[in-house]
């Protein structure tokens, strides 16, 4: 099953790490509820829409993800704009790549599994900019 656009949804940790998942659901499936209890996560669709991430008082209990409506795109270019910073990608034709590019890289490199994302992320990132310098 393939997931629309506007569905994906981003989640920077409080680290700057960056998870994309292909929905809402996913999202509810997926983000443990111990990293969104420390309100160190921000979530937007790629549209830039603000996702709002809940759990149960004490952090018990499964995840909650809604999308609120809320313009957030100026934060999230800004959090994208970051964590592409992070990895120092060379900037091509119009700097770092946007946010549906961005989810497109991750989700199609399966960088979003828990204990590899940032690993097959940062490899993948510093063959695109070995291959940048030429």
């Amino acid at each position: 099953m393939s997931a629309r656009a506007d569905d994906v949804v981003m989640v920077f940790g409080r680290d700057g790490a960056l998870s994309v998942y292909p929905s809402l659901r996913a999202v509810e499936e997926g983000l443990p509820a111990a990293e969104v209890t420390d309100g160190g996560c921000a979530a937007f669709t790629v549209e830039g829409q603000v996702v709002d991430l809940l759990v149960q008082r004490g952090g018990g209990g499964p995840v909650v993800a809604l999308c609120t409506g809320e313009d957030g795109r100026a934060d999230l270019e800004r959090r994208l704009a970051r964590f592409w910073q992070r990895r120092a990608v060379p900037a091509a034709d119009g700097g770092p790549p946007g946010p549906r590019a961005t989810a497109a890289l991750i989700l199609d490199r399966g960088a979003r599994l828990p204990g590899h994302r940032e690993h097959r992320l940062t490899r993948f990132l510093r063959r695109l900019g070995a291959a940048a310098r030429g």
